[in-house]
């Protein structure tokens, strides 16, 4: 990103001839990620030798955990009135991970809100894929043994951030995101081994620092203008609302308009209710890649579509959803 803005030309142009140079032999294959950023390396050998002092004056488990580093949700009010008007660009899951060495779509995330010059710039949760932690693919297992390391994922993601902070260029929307299932994977791993607490969360929370974004934790709900955001609203059971017909029982139970990913199907439907109002509940979709599903996924029922949605928030309302497809991004910067 540095060398492209000094030599004057776009960031995805410069990535491609580095790796044509990578390729010919005229620079090293360092691989498709970079070498851990030594600030994340510093970090973790602190919060070891924290961990490490503890274990030695014999403190016991909840002292320890009571002074562990905690992570820095961000739980804002909601400061827009009812008579706000609010143009939010929103992605739905990214699932970015070392796997997909180009970030140009996030570059084209960022020119796309850059040009509309939005108020807001969401992501609706799963921006990692965070496979280094996932616990569906056992460390132990054939396919388990190709995953990356925790580090990997978050220079992945570092990167990711980087290239869509670049297409915003000198456009500063307020950037938040909601966490994820996916990004709740590091609380949970943290969880089962109690001498890392704070260890995952902490990289995390440098990276989300760095990218100017703040973030809500998995099943909390962000409110913009009166509008709900969350990656997937909790059942009565605790459990993530999914099916076929999402969008019908999350506007069947909501009492606001709502905002979800996690299908990764588009889509909008609106709830009537008794006295002329209804509610407007808008799925966002996924930003992997055009065309791509992933592995899990491959013989389940059709329906994903890869793009960003832009909302018109007005009146404590959702006033309009316009779709914009990655292809149709892709061919408008070129």
């Amino acid at each position: 990103t540095a060398a492209a803005a000094a030599s004057g030309i776009p960031r995805n142009t410069m990535d491609s001839r580095v790796q044509a140079a990578r390729r010919s032999g005229v620079i090293p294959n360092v691989g498709e990620v970079r070498a851990p950023d030594p600030n994340m390396a510093a970090l973790v050998e602190s919060l070891r030798a924290e961990n490490e002092r503890l274990k030695e004056t014999n403190e016991n488990l909840t002292e320890a955990l009571a002074v562990a580093s905690k992570p820095k949700f961000t739980i804002r009010s909601d400061t827009y009135t009812a008579q706000s008007d609010i143009l939010a660009i929103v992605m739905g899951d990214a699932h970015d991970s070392p796997k997909i060495p180009d970030k140009s779509r996030f570059e084209l995330a960022g020119k796309f809100a850059a040009e509309r010059k939005c108020d807001l710039f969401l992501s609706m949760g799963d921006f990692l894929d965070m496979l280094s932690v996932c616990f569906h693919v056992p460390d132990e297992n054939y396919s388990g043994r190709a995953k990356p390391t925790f580090l990997q994922d978050i220079e992945s993601g570092s990167l990711a951030f980087d290239a869509l902070n670049c297409g915003l260029g000198n456009w500063n929307p307020e950037r938040h995101k909601v966490q994820g299932n996916h990004e709740n994977r590091l609380y949970r791993i943290e969880d089962q081994a109690p001498s890392s607490v704070g260890m995952y969360v902490s990289l995390y929370d440098e990276m989300m620092t760095r990218a100017k974004f703040t973030y809500s934790p998995f099943g909390a709900t962000t409110f913009y203008g009166g509008v709900g955001f969350t990656h997937c609203p909790i059942s009565i059971m605790g459990k993530p609302m999914g099916g076929k017909q999402v969008l019908t029982n999350i506007g069947r139970d909501s009492v606001y308009d709502s905002v979800t990913g996690h299908t990764h199907v588009p889509g909008e439907f609106k709830t009537r209710k008794i006295g002329q109002r209804h509610i407007t509940s808008v799925d966002t979709g996924c930003f992997l890649p055009y065309g791509m599903i992933e592995d899990y996924a491959e013989h389940t029922l059709g329906g994903w579509d890869w793009g960003l949605t832009e909302l018109r928030i007005r009146g404590g309302r959702i006033e309009s959803r316009r779709w914009h497809s990655l292809r149709e991004l892709e061919e408008r910067y070129g």
